[in-house]
């Protein structure tokens, strides 16, 4: 992992900057493996973001300590959060931590994400990521757990959670194995489709 002085990030683009370069993201390269929207219509498709995004932002608070109001339609969001960390004693030792870093495949490439949760469950270091979605899709989850992994301590044995925290107060915790194969080869399809549009690109 590089240091944090050479990652910049513009939170209204999500754009990354590293080493004075534009880095695609995490969620970028995993775009490929996003199948059919779980909501037909747009704006149910924008709730949705935007009851993730509040869910993201009030979980966060609560960890820094924070007290907050918490609307009544995500106090089981919320409850399914606390839950999960009561039952499995998690210690949090970083919140939304911006990484990134280079990765070596076929060729040099920069990546970067950031990480909802750094954390330590029975002695054990590893990532948390938290979702709010109805549908799990595990090899999307699989991709960016491992990106992070490889862009934060590539080599260390760390846990890899997804934590889908649901209205009813509970949760369902999604264990992910190592691949790094996944993130390299996404990484090569997202350059060989940016390479494509950029050599048919017409200017006028």
């Amino acid at each position: 992992m590089v240091s944090q002085e050479r990652i910049t990030f513009d939170p209204e683009t999500h754009t990354y900057t590293l080493d004075g370069h534009e880095a695609p993201s995490v969620t970028e390269i995993t775009r490929f493996l996003h199948y059919k929207a779980e909501y037909a219509d747009k704006e149910s498709r924008d709730r949705a973001a935007r009851r993730g995004t509040a869910i993201h932002e009030l979980t966060e608070l609560i960890d820094y300590g924070e007290q907050v109001e918490v609307p009544t339609e995500l106090r089981g969001y919320i409850q399914a959060w606390e839950n999960f960390k009561r039952d499995y004693r998690v210690k949090i030792t970083a919140i939304e931590s911006v990484v990134g870093g280079y990765i070596t495949h076929f060729h040099v490439w920069e990546l970067c994400g950031t990480v909802d949760r750094f954390a330590e469950i029975e002695g054990k270091f590893g990532i948390i990521d938290i979702k709010t979605g109805t549908k799990v899709n595990k090899i999307a989850l699989q991709a960016q757990l491992n990106a992070y992994r490889m862009l934060a301590y590539e080599g260390l044995d760390m846990f890899m959670l997804g934590v889908y925290l649901k209205n009813d107060g509970t949760y369902t915790v999604y264990e992910v194995p190592k691949d790094d194969e996944l993130v390299e080869n996404l990484l090569t399809l997202h350059h060989k489709e940016r390479s494509s549009r950029e050599r048919w690109k017409i200017t006028v």
